[in-house]
């Protein structure tokens, strides 16, 4: 099961979004307000609607922006993207093959 995701309008004011926003939004699979230990490098509060990127377009948009290659995109997204902490309104991020049963067993 998935975490739900809800609609972009549903978002915080103080949510924040990667830029440049012409690379990045497509990236977009919605907001949530339920943290997770698996997709969340810090620790949140549970009540504020964060922006969700999915990590697979997240990673093609860096290549697109910085002209870099795969392996490039993936360690500039790991170290300056999702690993950074820019307060409660910070996104989190998501892939495909996540699925919530698999971290409760």
């Amino acid at each position: 099961m998935k975490k739900m995701i809800l609609p972009l309008s549903e978002a915080h004011p103080d949510a924040l979004y990667i830029e440049p926003r012409e690379y990045f939004d497509e990236a977009i699979l919605g907001v949530t307000n339920q943290p997770d230990s698996y997709h969340d490098s810090w620790y949140r509060e549970s009540d504020m609607n964060i922006i969700v990127y999915d990590i697979d377009m997240t990673v093609e948009a860096i290549m697109k922006w910085q002209g870099c290659s795969p392996d490039d995109a993936l360690e500039w997204f790991y170290y300056n993207t999702q690993g950074s902490w820019l307060g409660e309104g910070t996104p989190t991020f998501y892939s495909d093959d996540y699925d919530e049963e698999d971290e409760q067993k």
